[in-house]
């Protein structure tokens, strides 16, 4: 395995919410927010930059092709089967669909005049139907449908033919999802349509006619629908859906849900938080597993919310392949598979890309291949499978894309099917003898030689054509019986994946086999000349077809006798040390009640219910209670995240990126804004407050006078690799403070417009004494060093050394306090600087104090006279700097 990091591949510090590989294998598009607050960005890269290092090195090759921006944040994107169309889905409610229109030189992005594109792309469709947020798009297998998802708990399909047709919308009067609709799926046989929902249901759809067949929920019960999106995907036979988002023994896994009778036994454990992404390889693999056999298999990868990826192959290989642990910064929100390529996108606004070796996972079928053990399976070759050798394509219809749901069109299929060699022969009979006329002609031509002489005497010889004009390539055989087919790929099956026949019958199977046993019965019921679901019953077959039966009965529960749950066992994990990425924060879990207490009111509580109905219309509850007595109470359409109150204003932050704040007092709105994206952390003092974002970014507001101090300030300059924010506040002045897991600490200069190192665990630490937690203020800043445990002085450090850095690191911490404005701190640290300047005796930075605080005025708060009166009781304590009182200047000097 290759696995490549392209850190230029990047939404300028927004979060990447979708990736999708072009067919074609060159380009990949990446969508979800831009550097622009709320907007969404569509980038199309150069694949070939990313996969080779010499063609990233040429300059000659453009790495973006294109770059469309929107006007709200675009969740999910998908190339079409064709990869002529590129359908967006996003939060203004539409999907909208691009079409291809050659590389060209454009005058720059569409939206945009900051990027020159290569390649044009024109806006063919707008598709309105959903009410809130698109969530999901996919195309058909078949390339006949598009479907959507939204937030608005429906599903919509279109006529992928006939943009922008609409053919359904599959909402609750259909039996569908009562929450948000976050991920689809099309079955690759094309009879069902999956879609995951937040009400911890996973529902099937029929094509046929648009109903819902099966409803989902015991693996989904217990989990939290944490996730923004749930991609769900099937194997590329069909047998198998894997689907996100579901708990098993209060643990996150990957669920596995067997076809047919939609079983739900098996799961895919490991993961330490909620899986977000499954993406199947789009074709079955020939791979040797451990014992030296050959074995057809599904490869799966599988993103969480842990930031880590796995890789699996089943069935009879037991653990994943490969675990790539802390991959990103954030979650990982989608994957594509090209081949045996992976692109795995995050949150975090970035991407990897894994190339695969053919002894890793294995080898591909060819669509033959997958189409014959498809036809074997369901008594149809899906359209994706076919070409035009077998007379199929997907704009045709054909009588074997069909499934056979009743005994009679069974027999009358079968009868069909057996006049067809006899027709066969007729017609080969008969155009072999006209070729052997025809040839026959030709070589009687052949012996004449057609000679002419010119005027001058010269002989000219006619030419002859040799060979012949009549087709001679032997006539393409139809398609046989598909008893023929069934039992040729059937063998071919079974020979690639043997099955230790002995072994299961000397080992007394556990659960989950003799549960996969019982399943497999029914699967091969439903397998008579292998239809679906809907096939016929077995009591209705003849007595050698249900000799037949039983034998591939037999056979099929040897093969999936391998297929066991795994075992939660560790795994051999590596560990990637990722570089270079934005710093993107993790969202606040959804709870489906929060409680949150008033500061400084001790007794009062802020009380969320995120699950307030009334009247059939969904809402969030919020109430201020005094003694667990309401005072006020307010219902909001957004879902709750983070709540933070005190006695003048109770905020709450949504995670439709909206922010409210309430008067404590009565419930009052002052004012509603909306942010880049959903808030992450939240905190208030007195009539100052900060929330910090999703990406990074930070904001301190006067709420008394509606007015901004520190406007959506990037954090990513503090941010250094593996650094978790620690503690995060807001001075009286509206000035934040920034803790980190590294030990630094920045504050924001508004004069300078830069953030300001406070304090660092420099190994300067180790060169002078530590400062006593007495000796510093109370202060915001004096609070934050009281908490670091800083190493002691070490021997033989030379006085003068060790006098000098604690100068220098009081001269810090007194630059922050005065660009954060407390005059608790600013009078505290500047009397400690002070005493160790008398201590150092440096009478020229003395000087420089004595007069700064010379002038009329204020500084941080407090006045420059009684500080300079305390200042000189200090100074004459020494008699050496008691001599500066009587000689100091009159000029005053800039501290």
């Amino acid at each position: 395995m290759h696995l490549t990091n392209p850190t230029w591949v990047h939404h300028e510090g927004g979060a990447i919410y979708s990736v999708d590989i072009h067919p074609t294998m060159d380009k990949l598009a990446t969508c979800g927010q831009g550097d622009v607050g709320g907007c969404g960005l569509v980038i199309i890269w150069n694949l070939r930059p990313i996969q080779s290092e010499r063609a990233y090195a040429d300059t000659t090759c453009h790495k973006i092709l294109a770059r469309i921006q929107h006007q709200a944040g675009v969740n999910c994107v998908r190339w079409s089967h064709e990869g002529d169309l590129l359908a967006c889905a996003s939060d203004d409610k539409v999907i909208t669909i691009y079409e291809y229109g050659g590389r060209v030189q454009s005058a720059g992005s569409i939206g945009s005049k900051s990027v020159v594109n290569v390649e044009k792309y024109r806006l063919s469709h707008t598709l309105h139907t959903h009410s809130m947020e698109v969530l999901s798009v996919e195309w058909s297998c078949d390339g006949r449908y598009l479907a959507s998802a939204s937030m608005d708990n429906t599903v919509v399909v279109w006529n992928a033919k006939k943009l922008p047709e609409r053919i359904v919308v599959l909402d609750a009067a259909r039996g569908g999802h009562n929450g948000p609709v976050k991920g689809l799926s099309w079955d690759p046989i094309g009879k069902y349509l999956a879609t995951q929902s937040a009400d911890k249901s996973l529902r099937l759809w029929t094509t046929d006619n648009w109903q819902c067949d099966t409803v989902i929920t015991k693996p989904f019960s217990q989990s939290s629908q944490t996730t923004m999106f749930s991609r769900l995907d099937w194997s590329p036979d069909g047998q198998f859906l894997f689907a996100p988002c579901a708990m098993n023994n209060q643990g996150p896994t990957a669920q596995i849900i067997m076809r047919k009778e939609w079983d739900t036994e098996l799961d895919l454990v490991g993961h330490r938080r909620a899986v977000t992404a499954i993406r199947v390889c789009p074709s079955l693999l020939s791979y040797v597993d451990y014992s030296g056999k050959t074995i057809q298999v599904t490869c799966i990868a599988i993103g969480s919310r842990d930031k880590s990826l796995s890789v699996w192959v089943l069935p009879r290989v037991k653990r994943p392949i490969v675990v790539l642990q802390r991959l990103f910064k954030h979650s990982v929100t989608d994957m594509s598979w090209r081949g045996t390529d992976l692109v795995v996108s995050s949150q975090d606004g970035s991407i990897k890309y894994l190339s695969f070796r053919e002894k890793e996972l294995g080898t591909m079928l060819s669509p033959q291949k997958m189409g014959n053990v498809c036809e074997s399976l369901y008594k149809i070759r899906p359209a994706q499978y076919c070409n035009q050798s077998n007379g199929v394509s997907i704009d045709t219809p054909s009588k074997t894309n069909s499934f056979i749901d009743s005994p009679e069109e069974l027999m009358a299929t079968r009868k069909a099917e057996a006049a067809v060699p006899k027709e066969s022969a007729k017609a080969a009979e008969s155009v072999t003898s006209t070729q052997r006329a025809a040839s026959k002609a030709l070589t009687e031509q052949r012996q004449q030689q057609m000679e002419v002489r010119t005027s001058d005497g010269k002989r000219r010889i006619q030419p002859i054509f040799l060979g012949s004009t009549v087709d001679e390539e032997p006539t393409p055989p139809p398609p046989p019986p598909s008893s023929h087919v069934k039992s040729q790929a059937a063998s071919q099956v079974d020979e690639a994946m043997p099955s230790d026949s002995d072994d299961a019958r000397d080992k007394s199977p556990s659960k989950s086999v003799a549960r996969l046993a019982s399943t497999d019965d029914s699967m091969v019921e439903s397998t008579d000349d292998d239809v679906d679901s809907s096939d016929v019953d077995a009591s209705a077959k003849a007595d050698k077809e249900a000799a037949n039966l039983e034998e591939l009965s037999n056979r099929t529960k040897m093969m999936m006798a391998d297929f066991k749950k795994p075992m939660l066992r560790p795994v051999d994990s590596i560990r990637i040390d990722v570089t270079q990425a934005n710093a993107v924060l993790d969202v606040p879990e959804q709870r489906a009640t929060i409680s949150e207490g008033v500061q400084g009111v001790l007794g009062d509580t802020i009380e969320v219910d995120n699950d307030w109905v009334m009247g059939g219309v969904r809402a969030s509850h919020v109430s201020y209670l005094h003694s667990r007595t309401p005072v006020w109470s307010v219902e909001i359409a957004p879902t709750v995240a983070v709540v933070v109150a005190n006695r003048f204003w109770t905020i709450i932050g949504c995670y439709d990126r909206s922010v409210f704040v309430y008067s404590s007092t009565n419930g009052k709105v002052h004012f509603r804004n909306q942010l880049d994206s959903a808030p992450v952390r939240m905190g208030i003092n007195g009539h100052k407050m900060y929330v910090l974002t999703q990406t990074g970014h930070l904001s301190t507001w006067d709420i008394d006078k509606i007015k901004a101090i520190l406007s959506r300030q990037s954090i990513t300059d503090c941010v250094v690799k593996d650094a978790n924010l620690m503690s995060i506040s807001v001075t009286s002045t509206g000035i934040p403070l920034l803790g980190f897991s590294t030990g630094n600490i920045f504050t924001f200069s508004l004069d300078m417009n830069c953030w300001q190192i406070v304090d660092s665990m420099s190994p300067l630490m180790k060169l002078c004494d530590s400062i006593d937690a007495d000796e510093l203020p109370d202060g915001p800043v004096g609070k934050l060093l009281k908490r670091r445990k800083r190493p002691g002085l070490l021997p033989s450090i030379p006085r003068g050394v060790s006098s000098s850095v604690k100068e220098s690191l009081l001269e810090g911490w007194l630059l922050a306090a005065k660009t954060t404005g407390s005059p608790t701190d600013f009078r505290g640290l500047l009397m400690s600087y002070v005493q160790q300047l008398v201590r150092n005796r440096s009478l020229s930075k003395l000087t420089d104090v004595l007069h700064d605080l010379s002038e009329p005025g204020s500084i941080c708060g407090v006045q420059r006279g009684a500080l300079r009166a305390d200042l000189e009781r200090i100074v004459a304590s020494d008699p050496i700097t008691s001599s500066l009182l009587t000689s100091m200047d009159s000029n005053s000097m800039v501290f």
